[in-house]
């Protein structure tokens, strides 16, 4: 035997490294916790439905502590990110664009012609 069956020479492969969508994750568990409470408000705690969502929020603050009253720069720009753009919904477009698509030539034409 001279060796040729040994194995792979590439060097073991690195496990990625996650850390950044872990924080991601807790930063929208935060969001997440800020609104049950104001869903608490609205439901009000003394309901079926009240209570639910406060034990849920009392486990997950167990494990992620209390949810940040105000939004911290990483959430803003996080909900930034899943935004929809501004401007008009598709297919909305300009009015004057529309009816002139629709009217026959000449029909949009201004005073005098």
């Amino acid at each position: 035997m001279n060796g040729a069956g040994a194995g792979p020479t590439t060097p073991a492969t690195m496990p990625a490294d996650n850390s950044g969508l872990h924080v991601r994750g807790r930063i929208q568990v935060n969001i997440a916790m800020k609104g049950l409470t104001q869903a608490v408000q609205l439901l009000g705690a003394e309901t079926e439905d009240g209570r639910i969502v406060l034990e849920s929020l009392a486990k997950l603050s167990k494990q992620f502590g209390e949810a940040a009253q105000d939004l911290t720069r990483q959430e803003i720009a996080m909900m930034a990110e899943n935004a929809a753009p501004a401007g008009p919904a598709p297919g909305t477009g300009d009015f004057r664009q529309m009816a002139a698509q629709r009217m026959p030539a000449g029909m949009m034409a201004g005073p005098g012609g």
